[in-house]
């Protein structure tokens, strides 16, 4: 019987454990999201983290009425919203904000 208690109090604090771990790694990639709209969204309304748009200077993100909105200033259109879960796989757009980023520091 003790050993039968032993057993159940090791494994919800190994349950407990798993948990705390998970809740670690979700904080670690919404904070890697440099956007703070995305930081602070609701999880479910996140992209995915192929969408090169996440990461994109160019990138502006709109949480409107419980949907989330990426409008990119260089296409001028909106390039994600959750209702559409279609993402931005590859784009020349991050580049080409950085060049010119760097160019206007010279």
């Amino acid at each position: 019987m003790k050993e039968e208690i032993k057993s159940e109090e090791f494994q919800e604090e190994v349950v407990n454990d798993n948990l705390q771990e998970e809740k670690q790694d979700e904080e670690e990639v919404r904070h890697s999201y440099p956007s703070e709209t995305l930081q602070n969204v609701p999880e479910k309304y996140l992209p995915p983290r192929e969408s090169v748009c996440h990461t994109c200077p160019n990138a502006m993100w709109l949480y409107v009425e419980k949907e989330l909105r990426c409008w990119c200033k260089e296409m001028s259109a909106f390039t994600y919203t959750t209702k559409d879960r279609s993402i931005v796989l590859l784009c020349d757009g991050p580049s080409q904000a950085e060049e010119e980023l760097e160019s206007q520091e010279q």
